[in-house]
């Protein structure tokens, strides 16, 4: 059996606590706004539904979509973009399809949709809109399970100031699945 000889003296204990109190003096001495992270874009899905073919004011084919709510928390004014997207399908393979957003629900007879760089995609600081996101062209409409992974763009407006940076390395990560049988699109 081996003894341990080594013990602490109270010289260590004291040197041990005095070494860390001007640490945590810092900590709490630095402004609480240094800690918070910087804010960025988020976007919030609705529940996804199925498009039959030809749908839509300009005809969308295979196509899922579902309302989603984008607020920019950051501090300059960005466009937000359809960017790209693929459909995780749970027993086909992955379909890339194309992005599409409208300004509202593309059932609807008087629905707009939304170019890359459009004015209505343009969000200020602090400002939430609510568009219509569609994948379309899917190449599948069959009654399956998956999930739409898109990436949504973002791009600086052109008066940006000098040194403005995209957060979220200018992407938003959007995700919303589906069941088997999503509802049919309406208006």
């Amino acid at each position: 059996m081996q003894k341990n000889t080594s013990t602490l003296s109270r010289r260590k204990v004291t040197a041990g606590i005095a070494w860390s109190v001007p640490a945590v003096a810092a900590v709490a001495a630095a402004p609480f706004a240094a800690a918070s992270p910087t804010g960025c874009v988020s976007a919030v899905p609705g529940t996804a539904v199925k498009f039959p073919g030809g749908s839509g004011p300009d005809g969308i084919k295979h196509g899922y979509g579902f309302e989603v709510t984008i607020t920019n928390d950051s501090p300059i004014a960005v466009y937000v973009n359809p960017g790209t997207v693929t459909v995780d399908f749970e027993k086909s393979k992955d379909k890339k399809g194309e992005a599409r957003l409208y300004d509202k629900n593309p059932a609807c007879k008087d629905a707009v949709r939304l170019k890359a760089m459009d004015e209505e995609l343009l969000l200020q600081p602090g400002e939430s809109k609510t568009y219509y996101y569609v994948v379309n062209i899917t190449g599948n409409s069959a009654k399956e399970a998956g999930c739409v992974l898109a990436k949504l763009a973002l791009a600086l407006t052109p008066t940006a100031p000098e040194g403005a940076d995209l957060c979220n390395d200018g992407v938003v990560d959007l995700k919303q699945c589906f069941g088997t049988t999503p509802p049919d699109a309406g208006c």
